[in-house]
């Protein structure tokens, strides 16, 4: 799917301590909507302050609650996203890109879906020379880090619904 010649709705959301569990109503929306219209969806998003967003599976970790303590008294707000990966801080200022894509006959591959994201942002940020593959000893490492001269800069993640994908 290429980016050139399609329209692509923009959205832009700075989520807040009362609202952040909003974020996982609008990631099902945009999956919802993005099936239904069959067009894709750009989800810019950051929170307004430093913030853990915890992956699914981090809610298993032994000491979790006395963690969550800690990063409270540190004036960390924190939060359990609906999707797999580690946990991530985001602190304002740090951009989170969600790209939607409709998927609605479910032949796009996870490699696939991940090269499209990896693909855009070749194309946003040409003169970066970005490149995929697992970066070892990062955090949470995985086979599409994006990366800069052999630094990790950001790691993709995917959600994915019955007709689109994020």
């Amino acid at each position: 799917m290429g980016f050139t010649d399609i329209p692509i709705t923009v959205i832009r959301k700075t989520y807040t301590a009362a609202d952040k569990l909003i974020a996982f109503a609008d990631t099902n929306a945009l999956l919802a909507d993005c099936d239904q219209f069959q067009r894709p969806f750009i989800h810019f998003w950051t929170t307004s302050q430093p913030t853990l967003i915890l992956g699914i599976n981090d809610r298993h970790l032994p000491k979790l609650t006395a963690g969550l303590q800690y990063l409270v008294r540190q004036n960390y707000d924190y939060f359990l996203r609906n999707s797999g990966g580690l946990a991530v801080i985001s602190d304002p200022g740090v951009l989170n890109i969600s790209l939607f894509v409709p998927d609605h006959q479910q032949k796009l591959t996870v490699d696939a879906a991940y090269e499209i994201i990896a693909g855009l942002m070749r194309s946003t940020f040409p003169t970066f020379n970005l490149d995929t593959y697992e970066v070892i000893n990062s955090y949470c490492p995985g086979k599409y880090d994006l990366s800069v001269n052999g630094q990790k800069i950001a790691g993709i993640a995917q959600r994915r619904s019955k007709g689109a994908v994020a």
